[in-house]
């Protein structure tokens, strides 16, 4: 039995993905909602046997363990290595789905060590943090009209507000 590739482009509410067989005949593309219900259902549905790509986001982790019983295997790619090999003038969910699809099948996925993801995925966390934290204290100021004195940024020791 030949295997079939799935490429998936991972979002926080929505899944694109992209199946194709051996051969690169494309089985089926589509956008799936980002719940375990929703990826169970399909997962069911899928040509066996199966294996799958994703990029390293912050939503990875979860659905990397949720799917790990079900494929035969799971490959993570780097996010930085795989957007200059698929840099592209027109980008959507489903071409990306799909071009995380074929570097997979043809072995030309840039992987992420284990180590490198896990050390990336905690520089995004921290920077979204960061954000967040300037996000709610500029809210601050617009709600009360008062200004709040300049705090220090704990990742660059610098000030938010100069």
């Amino acid at each position: 039995m030949s295997m079939h590739y799935i490429g998936l482009d991972i979002h926080k509410k929505i899944i694109a993905y992209c199946i194709k067989a051996g051969d690169g005949t494309l089985l089926g593309n589509g956008v799936i909602s980002a719940t375990r219900p929703a990826l169970e259902e399909w997962m069911e549905q899928l040509p066996r046997p199966w294996t799958v790509a994703m990029e390293a986001t912050m939503f990875t982790g979860w659905i990397y363990d949720f799917i790990k019983p079900y494929a035969d295997d799971i490959k993570v790619a780097h996010p930085e290595m795989l957007k200059a090999i698929t840099a592209a003038k027109k980008k959507n969910d489903l071409s990306d789905a799909q071009k995380i699809c074929d570097l997979l099948r043809v072995d030309l996925l840039p992987e992420c060590a284990p180590r490198d993801c896990t050390q990336m995925l905690h520089g995004m966390v921290k920077i979204k943090k960061f954000i967040h934290t300037l996000r709610s204290q500029t809210q601050c100021v617009d709600q009360s009209g008062d200004s709040i004195p300049n705090p220090m940024c704990s990742i660059c020791n610098k000030q938010y507000f100069v």
